[in-house]
């Protein structure tokens, strides 16, 4: 799941939580974790039991960003790292007390 195209999703369809977001773009603020996980939750957990399982992408990008999302959503289970040989990486560290993610690379 793209959480960007989700974002902007959101706000076209004016849902409570789009509606939300475009308050406070308005307001030249960014949209915080908490919200976006917020969002997330409602997806992820839409009461599909055969959709259990997701990827997601454009977020977590930083640190507090992942650990709100395992705080109030879910644990991260890996993270996939693309490389510019084609080839990806499976990373089950769950280390995540670096500043930003992509450190861990």
């Amino acid at each position: 799941m793209d959480v960007t195209a989700l974002t902007s999703c959101e706000m076209e369809r004016k849902t409570d939580i789009g509606n939300e977001f475009i308050k406070l773009l308005k307001a030249d603020k960014n949209i915080p974790a908490s919200m976006k996980v917020k969002m997330l939750n409602k997806i992820i957990y839409s009461g599909q039991a055969s959709v259990n399982k997701f990827i997601l992408s454009n977020f977590p990008e930083q640190i507090d960003q992942a650990k709100e999302f395992e705080l109030n959503c879910s644990k991260i289970a890996a993270i996939i790292y693309p490389t510019n040989q084609g080839s990806t990486v499976e990373i089950s560290n769950k280390e995540l007390s670096m500043f930003n993610i992509d450190s861990l690379f």
